[in-house]
């Protein structure tokens, strides 16, 4: 029987002398790893980039509690969870901000979110809003003058 442990422990001594080669699950090499790394950091200064080139005015007029971001935040604080409510590219809503006020350098003229809706009555107000968002605020075109009214492209 003290043969057989012998033969055992000679066994379990000489896999433990040679050599092996250990794969690890989901570690990545060094160079996938840099990879990854570049890929992060380039994307960090595209959207870095496209956050320059599209600023966003605060708004500092007041809000409808009613408003669809509004219940939005409401309903997230108490189910602890997305409602799916909220503007997911613009981030708002442009009955959320009744009195902002946009240029439209078309006609000239300066417009709240009511105002351009009762002019373009002909098109669907999902569109519109699409449109109103790309207007220039009165602030930025204050601060900007003409350049304000170059077109961003996201």
């Amino acid at each position: 029987m003290s043969k057989k442990s012998n033969g055992l422990e000679d066994a379990a001594l000489e896999e433990a002398t040679r050599s092996k080669v250990q794969y690890v699950l989901e570690k990545k090499s060094k160079r996938v790893e840099a990879i990854a790394q570049a890929n992060t950091d380039r994307v960090k200064k595209v959207k870095a980039w496209i956050a320059a080139a599209n600023p966003t005015d605060d708004y500092e007029g007041r809000t409808d509690t009613n408003s669809l971001t509004e219940i939005s935040k409401r309903r997230t604080k108490r189910n602890k969870a997305y409602d799916g409510m909220r503007a997911v590219g613009s981030g708002f809503w442009a009955d959320d901000r009744p009195d902002e006020r946009r240029v439209d350098i078309s006609d000239h003229k300066i417009y709240t979110w009511k105002q351009y809706r009762l002019k373009h009555a002909d098109q669907h107000s999902w569109n519109l809003e699409a449109k109103w968002k790309k207007l220039p605020t009165e602030k930025r075109v204050k601060k900007l003058g003409k350049s304000a009214f170059i077109q961003r492209f996201r």
